[in-house]
């Protein structure tokens, strides 16, 4: 993409499913809803520092991406922006992540591990619901509530760590 562009629109490479790989300059400050849903050969991207803003499903259905780094300075994941990319395996949150909104990782069926900053105070529902790989969680202390189905079908988990601040599971 040209240096001069901020914004990747909505819907702006909706299921280019031999899309592999793209590189966003230095500027890009958001990326629209579903700007990449479906991209399903999508393996790498690299989001640039002056990314402030990931809009919902933004990374939907990138079913071969594996690995992603949050910038620093997005304040939220939004509703299934990374639903059904079950190749994930890693993922990288910086500390100005205070909001995973609802189904955010849904169906990362190859996330083992994620480890969520002290910064989190806010999860949606069914936020990690189908992550079959996913074996343990700690949630950060603030978090007062686990919202409904947040780890329905993670037949792999076998560690949960909530701190004194939830006092609502479901």
């Amino acid at each position: 993409l040209p240096n001069r562009v901020s914004t990747v629109e909505r819907e702006v490479f909706y299921d280019c499913s031999s899309l592999a790989r793209i590189t966003l300059p230095e500027g890009v400050c958001s990326i629209g809803d579903s700007a990449f849903s479906g991209c399903s050969s999508l393996k790498h991207i690299a989001l640039p520092n002056s990314v402030t803003a990931i809009g919902e499903r933004a990374f939907l259905g990138c079913s071969s991406l594996a690995c992603i780094t949050i910038p620093e300075g997005v304040p939220r994941l939004e509703v299934w922006v990374f639903s059904e990319c079950s190749s994930l395996e890693e993922v990288t949150l910086p500390d100005s992540v205070t909001s995973i909104r609802t189904g955010a990782f849904s169906d990362c069926t190859s996330l083992q591990f994620i480890s969520l900053p002290d910064s989190v105070t806010w999860m949606g529902t069914s936020v990690f619901s189908g992550c079959s790989c996913l074996e343990q969680i700690t949630i950060p202390d603030g978090v007062p509530w686990i919202g409904d189905d947040a780890f329905a079908e993670c037949s792999s988990l076998t560690s949960v760590t909530l701190p004194d601040s939830v006092t609502s599971i479901g």
